[in-house]
């Protein structure tokens, strides 16, 4: 981790066209981390424009700066209104995916472990087609959820954020 982040960009279609967040490399608790502050609440998406993928694995350490943040990997992200989303709802501890492609269709939430400021919380989601698993610190909520009509286009990876330090661990 060189803390090089000029590779991480808006999603196309993100609120601000550009304007909207702060992306900057930071030290955090001995490494870099990569940190996203949004000025405003609309759609905000972040994605590395390196990493692109239609199926694989994706892990990463999440740390909320604000209460109430809503958290969220994107996958095969092209635009904002071309992407899956699974992360927290409205709730710390309320997770789901949602998808956005012709049609916008979301899940039921699925209770876990929580997202709080200052915590660090890791994250792993595995998509193969129209499957979804999902472990937060660990635990399993989702196993093989299946998205009835998601996005089928390899697409970039990131984050629907609100205000939050990460590190990517692994995209595969």
């Amino acid at each position: 981790n060189s803390g090089d982040v000029s590779m991480i960009q808006p999603l196309a279609g993100n609120a601000g066209s550009g304007a909207n967040e702060v992306i900057e490399s930071v030290d955090y608790n001995g490494s870099k981390a990569l940190k996203v502050t949004f000025k405003s609440s609309e759609r905000n998406s972040v994605v590395d424009q390196t990493i692109s993928m239609k199926n694989g694995t994706v892990e990463m350490d999440v740390t909320p700066l604000t209460t109430g943040s809503r958290f969220g990997v994107t996958l095969r992200g092209n635009d904002m209104n071309n992407r899956i989303f699974i992360g927290t709802f409205d709730s710390a501890n309320g997770w789901g995916w949602e998808y956005f492609g012709g049609s916008n269709l979301w899940s039921n939430t699925f209770q876990g472990p929580g997202l709080y400021v200052g915590v660090t919380t890791h994250i792993k989601v595995t998509l193969a087609d129209n499957k979804i698993s999902l472990w937060v610190d660990g635990v399993q909520l989702m196993d093989e959820e299946v998205m009835a009509a998601p996005p089928t286009e390899a697409g970039y990876v990131g984050d629907d954020v609100e205000n939050i330090l990460l590190r990517l661990v692994q995209a595969a």
